[in-house]
């Protein structure tokens, strides 16, 4: 998730300009902890009239030592030039 936030920062957007998410688990059993984590960083940026929308599925990823990977879709602020 820190990586998430780096790369919405690095293109002026943040999390709480994310309007999908879809993340992908290697494993059904890890989405108590995924959802714990993504709900604690979602927290701090998106209200519950703003979360955006979610897909969690499982599926093997293509890095043997990656449990989890995230795709999201964000919008960028309205003073954004580039």
């Amino acid at each position: 998730m820190d990586n998430l936030v780096a790369v919405l920062e690095a293109a002026d957007s943040h999390l709480g300009e994310v309007i999908q998410i879809r993340a992908y688990l290697t494993d059904s059993a890890l989405f108590p902890t995924f959802n714990s984590i993504y709900g604690g960083y979602a927290a701090g940026y998106m209200s519950p009239s703003t979360l955006a929308a979610r897909a969690t599925v499982c599926a093997a990823l293509t890095h043997p030592d990656l449990v989890f990977e995230i795709e999201a879709l964000a919008v960028r602020s309205s003073g954004a030039t580039s």
